[in-house]
């Protein structure tokens, strides 16, 4: 089994608000991820987020894959107070630092705020089953183990 360990990356980009007077740090566990469709590849980067349960990606992505949304079933998926309709595809993801490339069942959400952020969302189906993962939020690390 190969181990591989990560740092947690800073938020640096988190407005004031007047409900944290003496500001906010958020460390997140962010993987620097590709996704990959035939010969088109995109590359961002996509939270570790152990509250999801479907691996999510902006829908430009899908565009940008070439993914032809009548080839991709729709389903509902629900976050954060909203429900919206998601396309699923398989592609592969490769991530920076770990070796080789594995099968990804991806979903890209048709409205909401992920394709605003431009970031993904890895969740149990597809990331959390396939490998261990360790969150050590006091010590800002993160380790993936397949």
């Amino acid at each position: 089994m190969a181990k591989y360990s990560f740092q947690y990356t800073v938020d640096p980009e988190l407005a004031y608000s007047p409900a944290f007077p003496d500001g906010r740090r958020i460390a997140r566990p962010i993987l620097s991820i590709t996704l990959v469709n035939g010969d088109k590849r995109v590359s961002g980067q996509a939270i570790v987020d152990c509250g999801a349960d479907y691996c999510l990606f902006p829908k430009s992505w899908m565009d940008l894959l070439g993914i032809d949304p009548k080839d991709a079933p729709l389903d509902t998926t629900t976050g954060v107070g909203a429900q919206t309709q998601t396309h699923f595809y398989r592609v592969a993801m490769e991530i920076e630092g770990v070796a080789g490339s594995f099968p990804l069942y991806a979903g890209f959400p048709t409205q909401g705020t992920l394709s605003e952020m431009n970031v993904g969302f890895l969740g149990f189906l597809g990331f959390f089953d396939r490998f261990f993962v360790a969150l050590d939020g006091p010590h800002g690390v993160f380790g993936i183990e397949d």
